[in-house]
């Protein structure tokens, strides 16, 4: 049976902490990750895959945390959120590398980060 438990109860390691933190980020702030061990992994997968679907299952090795399985539309939002931020990063980079003899008037970054949808 899947253990339904908060990640955060199956230690006081570090790595737990993180773990937790990670999966109550995959989650949402209320919701608890269904905890499994690599042996029940490899014995049932299948019902591992259809919590997956749900919320995120985080996968132990002798107690400790080492892995999360998360569903594949989950991991396509994840993606997509970190190349945007990627993306805002450099555009941010590339405003406070510009020479300031260069510079480009408020309201022109303003309409081209609005255009991009990112204001």
């Amino acid at each position: 049976m899947l253990d339904n438990s908060n990640v955060n109860a199956k230690g006081n390691s570090a790595a737990s902490a993180v773990l937790a933190t990670v999966v109550s980020h995959l989650g949402g702030a209320n919701t608890s990750a269904a905890t499994v061990s690599v042996t029940e992994v490899k014995t049932r997968w299948g019902e591992v895959v259809k919590r997956a679907r749900r919320k995120p299952v985080a996968i132990t090795r002798n107690g400790k945390p080492q892995a999360v399985l998360i569903s594949a539309a989950k991991y396509a939002r994840l993606m997509e959120e970190m190349y945007e931020r990627i993306e805002h990063e450099k555009d941010v980079q590339s405003i406070l590398d510009a020479d300031p003899k260069d510079a480009i008037p408020y309201e022109e970054i303003r309409a081209n980060l609005k255009r991009r949808g990112r204001l």
